[in-house]
């Protein structure tokens, strides 16, 4: 399904010395989740694990914030550019944000 980005994005040039997680905040316009998170969850899961290039550690939602993060990340550089050409080709309307680390940027009570 993803052969084409998973061909792109082959692990052979791993970097120990990367960040060894990965998060992804997007602003949500609800309090919660829609049922599209989940598949956006799904979907980079497959790419990401696929390419052994990360594991999945989990999502959570609320505050008008949807986050998820994958950890032992190989190359933070590489898979980052894996989510923003994901996004792009699949949910370019939506804002969301990339960090090494977990942060609230789009949470309002």
């Amino acid at each position: 399904m993803f052969s084409f980005l998973s061909k792109l994005f082959s692990n052979n040039d791993v970097d120990e010395n990367e960040d060894s997680q990965l998060w992804l905040m997007v602003k949500e316009d609800k309090f919660f989740r829609d049922d599209a998170h989940l598949k956006m969850v799904d979907d980079l899961t497959e790419l990401i694990e696929g390419a052994g290039l990360g594991e999945l550690d989990g999502h959570s939602s609320g505050a008008y914030q949807f986050e998820f993060n994958f950890y032992d990340v190989s190359n933070f550089e590489k898979v980052k550019t894996i989510v923003d050409k994901y996004m792009a080709s699949n949910f370019d309307s939506l804002v969301y944000s990339i960090s090494a680390e977990y942060e609230t940027f789009y949470e309002k009570a």
